[in-house]
């Protein structure tokens, strides 16, 4: 399988490149509008760089797109490169802004392209364990979805990098570490628990590394069904638990590292069974491009990544409304 990358400006970039290196040996090639950052790469994973976009989506040996940029270039370079047709992967978000995610969407659809967006939270074994049981019945009416995604960014000064200052810039990022973490949550939540009809969200930066963005956001939700949830995200938690809770009307459902929990009153906690996750990251395009994802949750993945980008949206008009309830349509 030949993967082209197109763009490496995102921190994640190097892991997609090593995956794709570990699966076929190395990326089929290299394209970024840097070009010392994208011969730097190439030289790196031993395969070509070409500074000719056209030329790598023109090559036919060529079976599947990685578009790894920086956050506000997505737009733009998927304009280019779903019309060639072959099955994609975008880096999340999506979009910054949400009438470009409704425009990539209407590229997909036109084009018939297999899409797919770095929104891999939703697939881990733990997060489609803790889906399973939940509708299973065990906990009752879920009423209740928390999430959490932290690291340090901040204090490890990470986007000091000159590759990665882009992601301290809202021009180019569109915000801080609600845009980057909390975005995980926003497309799981949907994906999950459903359509969200109200935002709200508060921000704040706490360590001060990078003060013209947040470092931490709340960001909550009020789901068409009636039941809500809570999302928080940050650069700057130096430990913290992580991933993904459900509370429901008989137990509630929790995690401890990679291992998942239910418990309800005057229980002993138990270990919730954990299936195998689906494909996520680079093993993702890689599905795609053996057909083995059904049309069915292609449709609903690409859904709730749009959905995601329509949240964050809100979530950021609540945050400069000192937190106002901000409907979604």
């Amino acid at each position: 399988m030949k993967i082209a990358v197109i763009s490496v400006a995102h921190i994640h970039a190097i892991d997609y490149c090593k995956d794709i290196a570990r699966e076929f040996g190395a990326p089929a090639v290299i394209w970024d509008d840097d070009e010392r950052r994208g011969r730097e790469y190439a030289a790196k994973f031993n395969c070509p760089f070409e500074p000719d976009l056209d030329k790598v989506l023109a090559n036919p040996a060529v079976d599947g797109f990685a578009v790894c940029s920086e956050n506000s270039r997505h737009t733009p370079l998927l304009r280019r490169v779903l019309p060639v047709g072959k099955p994609t992967f975008c880096e999340k978000p999506l979009t910054v802004d949400p009438a470009e995610a409704d425009e990539v969407a209407a590229l997909v659809a036109k084009h018939h392209t297999p899409f797919t967006c770095g929104y891999i939270r939703a697939f881990t074994s733990p997060n489609m364990s803790s889906l399973a049981f939940a509708e299973s019945g065990e906990l009752g009416k879920p009423h209740h979805w928390i999430y959490r995604n932290a690291h340090h960014g901040a204090y490890g000064r990470w986007f000091d990098n000159p590759d990665l200052k882009w992601f301290v810039d809202p021009a180019l990022s569109g915000g801080g570490a609600m845009m980057d973490i909390c975005t995980h949550g926003l497309h799981l939540m949907r994906l999950y628990a459903g359509p969200v009809a109200a935002v709200r969200a508060s921000t704040a930066n706490l360590a001060g590394s990078w003060p013209q963005v947040e470092d931490w956001a709340m960001v909550e939700l009020k789901f068409a069904s009636g039941a809500i949830g809570r999302i928080e995200g940050a650069w700057c938690f130096p430990a913290a638990p992580l991933g993904l809770e459900i509370i429901g009307s008989k137990r509630s459902l929790y995690r401890v590292g990679d291992d998942v929990f239910c418990k309800g009153p005057d229980e002993e906690a138990k270990p919730v069974p954990l299936a195998e996750g689906r494909p996520y990251r680079m093993n993702r395009l890689f599905a795609l491009v053996r057909g083995e994802l059904s049309k069915e949750e292609i449709a609903k993945d690409l859904e709730a990544s749009v959905a995601a980008v329509h949240l964050m949206a809100a979530a950021y008009e609540s945050a400069r409304t000192d937190g106002r309830w901000i409907e979604v349509k």
